[in-house]
């Protein structure tokens, strides 16, 4: 398709284009790149957005923090597995199902997580308003009306927001995450406790898709000592588990103590990726002046979308325009079609498995046939995790100073 020439000298703000009507259509990354002085990047362009390292250590601290929450609660299962077949009853293929409710949390959470965040990323923005991190729909009545009355009648566009999808995202899966512990807490039968499962699991996919990408954006050692992270938490709640059960105390509260980290854990996101005025300027800049790029005269922004076509939603920055029916980004078909796709799943697929069922069964194994101390058996659990979470953080300290074939050899080595 054709697209009128642009002049970026010319184009100062949005507000200098109160006129501009456009209608609904559907421009392709093909034809965008093709448009003279677009802003989207191409391969050998960057988005110049806001700096990333702004308000990093803040954002790091609190990804750091969220992901040993995460290897807080999945760390104590094998710990905890013994007890969960003597109170219910299970036998060892019912015990094990606890790890394919996980398996099934996580599967359903990455099949959706794009269409999630981009969802939550969504906003509308208009050519006379500041845009905000909270949607106009929650705020009071009266001030509600008063802004659909004050705005009924401009021009706006529906458009994704990086750090608004980043920070919403982050929000909805802690919370989601203490859920899981109120339902394991509550100790309300193998049912429930397998719908607890499914929703940690699907939580974690959303806050692992997340900050997956945020963090290596921030610090090239930040994903090592990220994934060390949940390994220190994998190692600290057996430790706390086994002792506060050694004392006579009920499993079932270590869960609901378990609580007080996932609200520390939702104030501390709360505070650190809250999306600066900066970040929701840029992301809405970078908005307008795609629609005015690839827009002809006759076009309606009430009935356009932009959204940002990226591997992630949750580190996107290039938007696109699409059609009201597109709900989510076409990346997972171009994904499955990627061999380098397939075969790291696989590797992750057996080494996944083999993580979850040494540290799962492990416990179970010591006390059927080596006879163990049930008192004290528990912290072997946290002896996996502990030489797990030294080999990630040496791992992250090490990623930025050799080369590629260098760690190559090494894992294989370790293979």
């Amino acid at each position: 398709m054709q697209a009128p020439e642009n002049h970026p000298e010319e184009i100062t703000h949005p507000h200098d284009f109160p006129e501009l009507t456009f209608s609904e259509q559907q421009v392709e990354i093909s034809d965008i790149e093709k448009i003279p002085n677009s802003p989207l990047p191409n391969r050998h362009e960057t988005y110049s957005g806001p700096s990333p390292v702004r308000r990093g250590k803040t954002r790091l601290s609190s990804a750091f923090f969220a992901y040993f929450v995460v290897g807080w609660g999945d760390g104590v299962t094998g710990t905890l597995l013994p007890h969960f077949k003597s109170d219910l009853h299970l036998s060892f293929l019912l015990s094990s199902l606890f790890w394919v409710a996980s398996a099934s949390g996580y599967a359903l959470g990455t099949i959706s997580v794009e269409y999630v965040t981009r969802f939550l990323g969504r906003t509308h923005l208009r050519t006379n308003q500041i845009p905000t991190a909270v949607p106009f729909s929650i705020l009071p009545t009266a001030l509600n009306r008063r802004s659909r009355r004050s705005t009924i009648d401009e021009p706006y566009i529906v458009a994704y927001s990086q750090s608004r999808s980043r920070f919403y995202t982050l929000l909805s899966a802690s919370i989601l995450h203490a859920v899981f512990f109120i339902i394991m807490g509550s100790k309300s039968g193998y049912p429930s406790m397998m719908v607890a499962y499914v929703i940690s699991a699907f939580a974690r996919s959303f806050i692992s898709a997340t900050l997956n990408v945020y963090v290596p954006s921030v610090s090239k050692k930040g994903l090592g000592f990220l994934y060390g992270s949940t390994s220190v938490g994998g190692f600290a709640a057996p430790l706390v588990c086994q002792s506060i059960i050694a004392t006579g105390i009920r499993w079932a509260d270590f869960y609901f103590g378990s609580l007080v980290l996932s609200a520390l854990n939702t104030l501390v996101i709360i505070y650190a990726f809250w999306p600066t005025q900066d970040e929701l300027q840029s992301d809405a800049d970078l908005a307008w002046e795609l629609h005015r790029s690839t827009a002809s005269p006759t076009d309606d922004p009430s009935s356009t979308e932009v959204e940002p076509q990226s591997l992630s939603p949750a580190g996107s920055t290039a938007p696109i325009l699409r059609k009201k029916s597109v709900l989510g980004p076409r990346t997972y078909k171009t994904a499955l079609k990627q061999m380098h796709t397939w075969t790291s799943a696989l590797f992750a697929l057996i080494y996944t498995g083999s993580e979850s069922a040494t540290q799962g069964f492990i416990v179970v194994y010591l006390l059927a046939v080596r006879n163990a101390n049930p008192n004290t058996v528990g912290y072997v659990t946290s002896g996996f995790w502990g030489g797990m979470a030294l080999s990630r953080f040496i791992w992250g300290y090490l990623g930025g100073i050799i080369t590629f074939r260098q760690r190559k050899w090494i894992v294989q080595a370790c293979m």
